[in-house]
């Protein structure tokens, strides 16, 4: 079975994941694709496992500017996982790059291209996305500019 089958919260909580968790470990997923790191690093902040998943998000990230997988979609995952772990202005600045390369990246997109089994899993990420700045609707913000 492939490492999308790891589901749990934990990756190594299951036998499937244990020896996905192996390979990360002997390979640091080099020869492998950059979305395996994302989907272990995904786990782990689903667990609360931050600077695990903040590891695997720059890995990807430094793989995403070799063009190996989307550049803003790296700068998402280190959004939330900073502003799930308090770091607001690191956050902000992955938020910031993010929109700057997908201009249209909103929390409607977020939840197109999320799957999450557990509806709390993506409204958490929803809760950090808004923590780090990002609007409920394009164009609009809760909080009142400056002028």
């Amino acid at each position: 079975m492939g490492l999308l089958s790891i589901r749990t919260c934990c990756p190594e909580s299951t036998e499937n994941g244990k020896m996905h968790f192996r390979i990360w470990r002997q390979h640091h997923f080099s020869g492998y694709p950059a979305w395996y790191a994302v989907k272990l690093g995904r786990s782990y902040c689903t667990a609360g496992r931050y600077p695990e998943a903040v590891r695997l998000f720059k890995q990807v990230l430094m793989r995403a500017q070799k063009g190996e997988f989307p550049l803003w979609l790296a700068h998402s995952h280190l959004a939330v996982t900073y502003s799930m772990m308090g770091q607001t202005e690191k956050a902000q600045f992955h938020l910031a790059e993010t929109i700057r390369l997908n201009p249209a990246y909103s929390l409607e997109l977020v939840r197109k291209i999320n799957f999450y089994k557990n509806p709390k899993d993506l409204e958490a990420v929803f809760d950090a996305l808004r923590k780090a700045g990002l609007p409920d609707k394009k164009g609009f913000t809760k909080t009142p500019l400056r002028s």
